[in-house]
């Protein structure tokens, strides 16, 4: 117990001091939107840290968390090459969603696209990602995805330190989060075959939001590193969390067909 509340206190405070960069990143956006809106050819610098691998592997999808667009993981992306990928539903996409709509929308795109992925997805997007492997699953086209990486993913739900707040707001699209959810629920019957090729990482003790216990999935392959913060690990490439992802994808992934 106390590793847990080590792990929620520690990883609050790393997402506290990742909130500057988070809102940095969220006017860059707005700017950008409005530039785009003014039809104005102008174009905002990258701020790269690092020449980006020049591959043409399997394309990487990237799922975004609750709150967040693909953009809260373009540091991630800027170190995965050019081969990443979002969808535009994740852009778009509305609080007020829920994991199974949200699931099933990319389990549908998968599909019609007819070709095979990878997928990196962080926080709540892991279980959407849960989800979706189930519905390909049941269609017999799970095959279209080769490798998964969770990123501190609510696999089985938010913490349960913070369950009772979020239930007690009495939000759907939050409710989805914790354990016992309709979402959480759905996933459970996933294959073995499906379950290896699942790679997880979490935070020893957990971060504000989950925790490896949350976060497991049985079959896959879990890595843990020290605390970092819930948002801070997928934004910042000095930690252990960030560079430990960029190396479990590019040795899986990058280079490879």
């Amino acid at each position: 117990m106390g590793a847990n509340f080590r792990g929620l206190s520690m990883g609050i405070l790393g997402d506290s001091i990742a909130i500057p960069e988070l809102l940095t990143s969220y006017l860059q956006r707005k700017l950008g939107d409005v530039i785009a809106n003014m039809n104005v050819g102008f174009e905002l610098g990258e701020f790269l840290l690092g020449e980006k691998p020049k591959d043409k592997s399997t394309k990487i999808i990237l799922i975004p968390g609750y709150a967040a667009s693909p953009r809260h993981l373009e540091k991630l992306a800027d170190h995965l090459g050019e081969n990443v990928e979002t969808n535009p539903h994740f852009e778009k996409r509305k609080l007020a969603e829920r994991v199974l709509a949200d699931a099933e929308i990319l389990a549908r795109n998968l599909i019609r696209d007819q070709k095979q992925v990878n997928i990196c997805a962080h926080s709540r997007g892991g279980l959407v990602t849960l989800c979706a492997m189930k519905m390909l699953e049941e269609l017999q086209k799970d095959e279209l995805v080769r490798k998964i990486f969770l990123l501190s993913p609510t696999s089985h739900g938010i913490r349960p330190e913070i369950a009772p707040i979020a239930q007690q707001l009495g939000i759907g699209a939050i409710e989805d989060l914790c354990s016992g959810s309709d979402a959480v629920n759905y996933w459970q019957g996933l294959s073995a075959k499906s379950r290896s090729k699942i790679n997880i990482v979490s935070q020893e003790g957990g971060d504000g939001f989950t925790s490896p216990d949350h976060s497991f999935v049985d079959g896959s392959t879990m890595f843990v590193t020290p605390h970092c913060g819930h948002q801070k690990s997928i934004r910042d490439p000095s930690t252990d969390f960030f560079r430990l992802t960029i190396e479990l994808i590019h040795h899986s992934v990058v280079g490879t067909n």
